[in-house]
Order: structure tokens, then C-alpha cells, then sequence
């Protein structure tokens, strides 16, 4: 609300953005905003942690009172190799597992709402609903957690197609009407289109047999959108994507182009850098430069 006019303000910010003006529209009093958000960190050489976090989305400020560690996702003793696809399974399950008993605990405050009581100099008891509005990981697990095929792939549109669509529009995963029908034949091997239904699933970038199943069943806390799918609780670094499909493709043209003597050389700058200097980065940079072909002399 405007403090003066007590209008309606919808504007780029959080407490003013289009997620608070949808979601005004589907409550009948006032919206309680929640983001869930996840992150592996490395607390030593031997021990990792994965939080996960529960923020409030209804304010623009960046107050630690407006964020909560509520959980820390579990560590599996699997016991073998854990880039097995069995491993992959089960870390998949977990993730799910651990996040969707978070969303149903405020989806079953979502239909009736909560009372909440605020202290703005005059204590106020509120009803509000709360709504799942935003989900934030990184990369890694974002791709795994929203089931797309591969770290490239994007949850919400098709492409790249095989290094030639850079710059072609995107083709929204929503507005395919064959998406519901090629999962569930992708999802039965007794199908006769399985195989032709899960490999057209991974060149749209959507994983033929995960689902995301912490979102599924969700009819008050989760907001639905046009063109998007998984109530779009996710967002794509736009940076993070030009350089993966558009600076990526010119990089292996510049080193497409490059003769046998000019790669040697940058093989031999690339050891005096810090970040290279260790095995696994360094055979996947030299392995990159010597399978790259070559174009013309430059």
C-alpha cells in the first residue's frame, strides 16, 4: 500500500513484485511469502554440509532475522561407488523426500491460513496464508532437483539444439501438449514409444524418467504460471546461460582456430595458473585443446 494514497503498489522489488500482486489475488486476506533454498559446502577436506534454509519473501530487507537454517540435509552411507546410477537414485529421492516434508508442512497451513503476530510498535495479530513462492540452488542442484537432463539443459524451454540454436527462441516446456503423454510413456518400459518418448524428453532438456514429486499434490501453497512449469519457483542466471550457449560455442571456435603450436602454448600458460594446476582440471583443459579441431591458422 502507498503510505499517502493507500493504493495498490506493484513495482521490480520483492514486497512490490508480481509475485505479491498474484499472490494478493489468490488469498483472502494477506499472503505469508517463503522461499526454500539448499547449498552443499565443504565445512573441512573430509566433511560437507547441504542447510536448508526457509527466508521470508514478504520484505526487501536483507535482515538475518528474515532467514533460518531449519534443516541439514542427511549424508548417505551408501556404501559403493557413488557415481553410480543407483547412488544417483537415491541421492534424488532424498533430495525430494526431505524437501517435500518441508512443503507439507506449509501446505497444510495453506488452506485455512495461520495467525501471525507482528510488533510494529502496536502488537497485531494477522491471518495470513502462506505461499511457497521461490526455491533457490545453485546449478548443480538445481538441474538435479527440477529433474532436467543434463547442467546445461533449461527448466523452462527447449535448447540448445547440438550447437546450433544459440540464438533461436525458446520453446516453453508448458506449451508442449505431448509432455504429459511422453513422460508416462518414458516412465513404462512395457510402452511401445518408450524409448522414442525418453530420448525426445532429453533433447527438450527434461529428464525421461525423475519427477519432481516434493511439488506434486500442492493445491494452496504453490502459485501456478503461464508458460512455465513446477509453478516456475525457479529462475536461471541469464549470465550464467549466455556464456554456457552463446560465449561457449565461440570459445570452441577460437580454439577451433587455433594451430598445433599456438595450443601448445597456451597448454604450457594454462600450468602456471593456479587454477589449473591440479590434475582433474588440467586433463580437462589439455583434453579440450587437443581435441578441438582445426579450422584455419590465425
Amino acid at each position: 500500500m502507498h503510505p499517502t494514497t493507500c493504493e495498490r503498489l506493484y513495482g521490480g522489488s520483492v514486497a512490490h513484485g508480481e509475485i505479491m500482486r498474484k499472490a494478493c489475488q489468490k488469498v483472502p486476506t494477506e499472503p505469508a511469502l517463503f522461499g526454500v533454498s539448499l547449498d552443499y559446502g565443504q565445512a573441512s577436506k573430509r566433511r560437507s554440509y547441504c542447510p536448508i534454509i526457509l527466508s521470508v519473501a514478504n520484505t526487501d530487507s536483507r535482515i538475518m532475522d528474515a532467514a533460518e537454517c531449519i534443516a541439514y540435509l542427511p549424508g548417505l552411507g551408501l556404501g559403493f561407488d557413488e557415481n553410480t546410477q543407483a547412488a544417483r537414485d537415491v541421492k534424488h529421492d532424498l533430495r525430494q523426500a526431505c524437501v517435500g516434508a518441508i512443503i507439507a508442512v506449509i501446505e497444510a497451513s495453506a488452506e485455512h491460513g495461520f495467525y501471525c503476530l507482528l510488533n510494529d510498535n502496536v502488537e497485531e495479530k494477522r491471518l495470513l496464508f502462506p505461499i511457497v513462492c521461490r526455491m533457490e540452488f545453485d546449478t548443480k542442484e538445481r538441474y538435479k532437483f527440477f529433474c532436467c537432463s543434463k547442467q546445461r539443459a533449461c527448466g523452462i524451454g527447449s535448447g540448445p539444439r547440438q550447437g546450433h540454436s544459440a540464438l533461436r527462441s525458446c520453446t516453453p516446456h508448458s506449451s508442449r501438449q505431448d509432455l504429459p503423454a511422453k513422460r508416462r510413456s518414458a516412465a513404462n518400459p512395457n510402452s511401445a514409444n518408450h524409448v522414442d518418448a525418453a530420448e525426445s524428453l532429453r533433447r527438450r532438456g527434461i529428464h525421461p524418467f525423475r519427477r519432481c514429486t516434493a511439488l506434486m499434490g500442492r493445491q494452496h501453497c504453490l502459485m501456478r504460471w503461464p508458460g512455465r512449469i513446477h509453478f516456475a519457483l525457479w529462475s536461471f542466471d541469464i549470465l550464467h546461460h549466455l556464456y554456457l550457449n552463446c560465449t561457449g560455442y565461440l570459445i570452441d571456435g577460437l580454439l577451433g582456430n587455433m594451430t598445433p603450436n599456438q595450443k601448445r602454448e597456451l597448454d604450457r600458460r594454462a600450468r602456471s595458473l593456479g587454477s589449473f594446476r591440479t590434475h582433474q582440471v588440467y586433463h580437462s583443459l589439455t583434453h579440450s585443446l587437443t581435441h578441438s579441431p582445426i579450422t584455419r591458422n590465425i
